[in-house]
């Protein structure tokens, strides 16, 4: 299972979420939990880390759920 960065659009998770995206719009994914929540405490806020991080892909490579990389997050906001 890998790991992904993401936050409701508009802090409403009806409205879906949006990614954290490298410089090349590529889906930044982590290989454990804990490192996706670290970076978060690092990277984007101290508070709650988990509500920012997300279960993507099983071990088949099948998603979790979809996700439109449309959807850019900078981390920041």
């Amino acid at each position: 299972m890998r790991y992904a960065i993401g936050s409701p659009r508009k802090g409403c998770s009806l409205n879906g979420n949006k990614w954290l995206l490298d410089d090349k719009d590529k889906l930044i994914t982590f290989d454990t939990y804990e490192e996706a929540v670290i970076y978060v405490k690092e990277e984007v806020i101290k508070d709650d880390p988990e509500d920012y991080v997300f279960s993507i892909v099983d071990e088949g490579g099948e998603a979790d759920f979809p996700i439109q990389l449309t959807d850019m997050w900078d981390g920041k906001s």
